[in-house]
């Protein structure tokens, strides 16, 4: 049999919004924030979508496999949101629909027709589709090649002292968890987070807090170097988690450049659940999810 070429020519409308960044940098929060835009839909995690880029950028999926997958998962996503489907609506989860602005379309969606009639709707095809990843950095390329100029991204990044014990609690999970689907690798018997296979010698030699030092250090300087590489990048914005939570005009204001529209002032209760601006940073919200992972004072991922 021939090689298949896989295509796919034909996508609902709408840009993506790519919140990525390092596991605990602050990409739950600004969620909750972009989510107070009217052009977008509420922020949800896409491991599928992780999953498709990591398998391309370690070449376990062909370009035009990745990149005809990546077009389906996204139209796939569209039409849900449209009419509600597959959402998550489970009250406490920190990006359920219940938390959004939205909260009500999404529930009058429920009862919408599908089908073609669904596909008319403009108004909720055409928002922009707000995706969460973790560390994808040069990876994500995949998805701008899949969507010329229908990207946007921003890029959260931390000071890595506030991220150790979080990322201590994190690193165990990686070939010893169910619960855990970042992408593993086997690396001689032993499976290692997909991130670290450049380093996995070192990587395996060393116990939990060496192996939690070694990544913060290592994932810090690529963010650092991923963000140099975007400066000329008019849809890529960097934001820095200290400076946002104390100081978050400036960048609310690069956030409107970004998305083409205002941050409202009726929406500045969102600012005030997340505790923005703070007098100092770590006077975040104190959520279980962060106690679980030993990050109480994160208030961040």
């Amino acid at each position: 049999m021939d090689k298949a070429e896989w295509v796919r020519d034909l996508t609902f409308p709408g840009k993506i919004l790519l919140i990525d960044g390092m596991t605990g940098t602050g990409k739950n929060m600004v969620s909750r924030i972009i989510d107070g835009y009217a052009c977008n839909h509420n922020p949800i995690f896409s491991y599928e979508l992780e999953q498709l880029c990591i398998g391309w950028k370690q070449n376990k999926i062909e370009v035009d496999a990745a990149l005809a997958l990546i077009k389906m998962h996204v139209d796939k996503l569209r039409y849900n949101f449209s009419i509600s489907r597959e959402l998550n609506f489970r009250p406490s989860d920190l990006t359920s629909v219940l938390k959004s602005i939205k909260k009500f379309s999404y529930i009058q969606n429920i009862f919408k027709s599908d089908g073609e009639s669904a596909k008319q709707d403009i108004e909720f095809l055409g928002k922009n589709l707000c995706l969460i990843t973790h560390q994808l950095l040069y990876a994500s390329t995949i998805i701008n090649e899949a969507f010329p100029n229908k990207v946007l991204n921003i890029f959260t990044i931390r000071n890595p002292v506030y991220l150790y014990q979080h990322w201590l609690n994190y690193i165990p999970l990686h070939g010893n968890s169910p619960r855990d689907i970042t992408v593993w690798n086997n690396y001689k018997g032993n499976a290692i987070p997909w991130f670290v296979q450049e380093y996995g010698d070192l990587y395996i030699n060393a116990d939990y807090p060496g192996k939690t030092a070694m990544v913060l250090s290592k994932m810090i300087n690529k963010s650092i170097e991923y963000i140099e590489s975007q400066e000329a990048n008019k849809n890529f914005l960097a934001i820095n988690f200290e400076n946002f939570v104390l100081k978050p005009q400036i960048y609310l204001d690069r956030i409107n450049t970004l998305l083409g529209e205002n941050f409202s002032q009726k929406n500045t209760k969102i600012l005030k659940r997340e505790n923005i601006p703070r007098k100092h940073i770590n006077d975040g919200k104190k959520l279980a999810i962060y106690a679980r992972n030993g990050s109480e004072t994160l208030g961040s991922e």
